[in-house]
């Protein structure tokens, strides 16, 4: 199950890297159609900022998978190897349980923009698409999350004497 959520998040990566060239050409293309044709695009500002949401749930997974999001280590590099263990673990645990929270609440905010029929803009861009994939994204990342602590739990740590 572990390759196939890597793959998947790798996936979903580039499928990120792809609204972000998405996002920067409608961007662009309303700047050049602002000074040129003297009016923009209708609702840049909103399909962007939707965009960016996507971005921002579809590369998570893969961000958490290889521990390249920001972290805040001064304190616990300091710990000795079980309490760093232990720091970890507690952190993935609190990340665990968020991330949960968030997928469930999304879900339930997507089906409710679905059956609502919301729209954005005067395009009138469904939002329930967006809430799914980001719920989709937290899914995602709680899995990479739940399989990061089994991991923990079956790879065989070796600790120094020195450091307990």
């Amino acid at each position: 199950m572990n390759k196939f959520i890597n793959k998947l998040s790798l996936i979903l990566l580039f499928v990120a890297g792809i609204a972000i060239v998405a996002m920067t050409l409608i961007m662009s293309l309303d700047v050049v159609a602002r000074y040129a044709l003297k009016t923009g695009i209708p609702d840049t500002i909103e399909i962007s900022s939707m965009l960016l949401g996507a971005v921002i749930a579809l590369s998570l997974a893969a961000v958490t998978g290889r521990g390249e999001h920001i972290r805040f280590s001064m304190l616990s590099d300091n710990f000795s190897g079980r309490k760093q263990l232990f720091s970890k673990m507690l952190t993935q645990m609190i990340v665990l349980v968020m991330f949960g929270l968030m997928t469930w609440h999304a879900t339930i905010r997507g089906i409710d923009n679905f059956k609502s029929g919301e729209y954005m803009g005067s395009l009138q861009i469904p939002i329930w698409p967006f809430r799914m994939m980001f719920a989709f994204g937290c899914l995602l990342t709680f899995l990479v999350v739940v399989t990061k602590i089994i991991s923990h739990f079956t790879q065989k740590t070796v600790i120094n004497p020195g450091e307990m």
